[in-house]
């Protein structure tokens, strides 16, 4: 986009907790990452846009990241007109950690954790690579998808057959 942006990267670490709930707000994405370090490194990447640099400088600096014992989250002011923002989190957590995430108009990616998994994402995909806790309805999504995804191979190979036979 050409509009105006500002972007603000903070790095905080807090004690780890056997559950966190990240909540990114209106808009922006997770990522966990399970770890062998002992304490929770919370990144967050915030941006905002407007119609000048000074109106999305402003409207970054009304973005507020909360980062409490066992809770990340977002908020900010309501978008207006060609303003907004967004704040994507990159989280990383020791290995057995529990996570309920929820995540809007931003992808959610979880990687190397055997806690209980909770996430949803609203206009967003999901990544999951290395966990031991999917659900059973996701792997049933993900069977799906592979199923889907193969079929979709057959009908366009039978397409491409077709179409050289012209």
């Amino acid at each position: 986009s050409s509009r105006p942006r500002f972007c603000k990267i903070t790095e905080q670490t807090v004690s780890s907790q056997s559950l966190w709930t990240i909540d990114s707000g209106g808009n922006g994405g997770i990522t966990v990452r399970g770890w062998s370090g002992r304490e929770t490194l919370v990144r967050a990447k915030v941006e905002s846009w407007g119609e000048s640099d000074s109106a999305a400088s402003l409207l970054g600096g009304q973005v507020q990241v909360d980062v409490t014992p066992g809770q990340v989250r977002a908020s900010g002011p309501q978008a207006l007109g060609k303003a907004g923002w967004a704040v994507s989190f990159e989280v990383f957590v020791p290995h057995a950690t529990s996570l309920n995430l929820q995540a809007r108009n931003g992808g959610i990616h979880l990687s190397d954790v055997r806690g209980r998994l909770e996430f949803k994402t609203t206009n967003g995909g999901i990544h999951v690579d290395r966990v031991a806790d999917v659900p059973a309805q996701l792997q049933r999504f993900f069977k799906l998808i592979r199923d889907l995804d193969e079929k979709a191979a057959l009908l366009q190979a039978e397409v491409d057959e077709k179409a050289r036979a012209r």
